[in-house]
């Protein structure tokens, strides 16, 4: 039997609510009932993509640009830096090893350093630099010691082109990250116990990490065998998520199961020369930071930027007050940011981008009930050790 189309969306989201299952098990409940029309499944399809729950928690899948190899024109035209530390002070006061790496040589820097203040690591560089000549491009990532003014002046001021590995994504410096290992590895073999003299010991594990014959060809082949590995391995993504197109992002604070998998909506704002993702929230304010392509998930290639031109959006400042008996009809009143206390309105859970000021809320709330259950089961206690006396002197 076909339903009238009127209620169709209803006997989908009927059926999508009893779990929150997927397009196949909302259609298979549907023809249980022994109903039936025309693009049923693209219907149920495009509900389960609008369901503001499933976007956050089921799993997508995740892909990957094409990989690109890093091979510069010639030596010392893009180097990689990055820190090491065994966590012992050697007998000199060092504490750290700078690890500079030549991305199209391999040929690697060892420096130890006291310290990893913004001073000591651009005095090395500078002094490493005016040996060797001056890179036309630097990675690193995003410590604080590769960051501040005191780096970033050195960069602008020698006209070096400082790019930044993202955040959340070891792929981002994985070169300089596997020199750090080897050159860690072959250190604390060479110290047989003299844990506080590694610092001298890295002159002659530099001299071996770069006496190895043919590099440029064996990096060519390399590149070539662990690119042909990765696309076998991981979903290659050819094309760029348009701009305006809606997305969520992996939650990389998730601390627990009942935490979201994916954050969001965002809209795609740009791409960047690194491949990486410009996003922007529902207020049109800018993500404090781009997103790789494996942690976005696509939502919608509509342009959604005017679909929301007229929606507002408002901050939350605090939850004062719920009502309701059950989490299918909870409403919340809300304080809202920068409004006073006449402008609180009740809302629904569904009204709020971010479940964590709810979640909060009732944190809160269940600290209070225990505490009162805690000083209700101290008074409760009493009265019953003496009706348990009295009963006992009773019986005798």
């Amino acid at each position: 039997m076909t339903p009238p189309e009127e209620e169709r969306h209803n006997l989908l989201l009927k059926a999508h609510l009893l779990g929150h299952f997927g397009a196949d098990a909302i259609v298979k409940t549907i023809h249980n009932d022994n109903l039936h029309w025309i693009n049923i499944k693209k219907d149920a399809l495009q509900l389960v993509s609008n369901c503001p729950e499933c976007q956050q928690f089921n799993i997508g899948k995740h892909g990957y640009h094409p990989p690109r190899s890093i091979l510069p024109e010639g030596p010392f035209d893009h180097v990689c830096i990055d820190l090491g530390t065994l966590n012992v002070t050697s007998t000199e006061g060092h504490n750290f090893i700078l690890v500079l790496v030549d991305l199209f040589t391999r040929f690697t820097i060892l420096r130890p350093l006291m310290d990893k203040t913004a001073v000591s690591i651009a005095n090395e560089l500078r002094d490493i630099f005016c040996t060797f000549g001056w890179p036309k491009k630097l990675s690193s990532d995003n410590g604080t010691e590769f960051t501040n003014e005191i780096f970033n002046s050195l960069m602008e001021t020698c006209g070096i082109d400082h790019r930044l590995s993202l955040p959340y994504n070891p792929l981002g410096n994985s070169t300089n990250e596997s020199f750090v290992g080897i050159a860690k590895r072959a250190l604390v073999k060479r110290l047989q116990g003299k844990k506080d003299e590694w610092n001298l010991f890295l002159p002659s594990i530099q001299y071996a990490m770069n006496l190895i014959p043919a590099i440029r060809n064996r990096i060519m082949t390399t590149q070539r065998i662990d690119n042909e590995y990765f696309t076998k391995k991981h979903r290659i993504v050819h094309q760029q998520f348009p701009t305006n197109s809606e997305v969520m992002i992996k939650n990389v604070n998730r601390n627990s199961k009942t935490d979201p998998r994916y954050e969001g909506p965002f809209v795609v704002h740009g791409v960047t020369k690194n491949g990486s993702y410009i996003l922007t929230d529902k207020t049109g304010a800018l993500l404090s930071r781009d997103v790789p392509t494996s942690h976005i998930k696509l939502i919608s290639t509509d342009n959604v930027v005017n679909n929301r031109a007229d929606q507002q959006q408002y901050d939350v400042q605090a939850i004062i007050q719920h009502k309701g008996n059950n989490t299918s009809n909870y409403k919340y009143l809300v304080r809202w940011k920068g409004y006073p206390p006449e402008y609180d309105t009740w809302e629904p859970a569904s009204s709020f981008d971010d479940m964590s000021m709810i979640e909060q809320y009732w944190a809160r709330r269940n600290v209070n009930n225990n505490i009162g259950k805690r000083k209700r089961s101290s008074h409760t206690n009493l009265p019953t050790k003496t009706n348990n006396l009295n009963k006992r002197s009773k019986t005798k």
